[in-house]
């Protein structure tokens, strides 16, 4: 069975980035300037540190807000 990958990520407003704050994948660390272009990178970076990973399912968690 695949190895399921969960990613928590987070807004840098300082540095107009979006990070991997959380990940159940040791050493995968990337930012992004928005949440899709972060989401785009994911892929690759996977495959970089997962040997022969084959189909790879991960969970992209993103905060929201409702406004009031």
């Amino acid at each position: 069975m695949p190895q399921h990958i969960t990613v928590r990520i987070e807004h840098d407003p300082e540095a107009g980035v979006w990070y991997i704050a959380e990940s159940s994948l040791f050493g995968l660390h990337l930012e992004g300037e928005t949440p899709d272009a972060l989401r785009a990178k994911l892929p690759g970076a996977i495959r970089d540190l997962v040997p022969d990973p084959g189909p790879t399912p991960f969970d992209l968690i993103t905060p929201g807000l409702v406004p009031a």
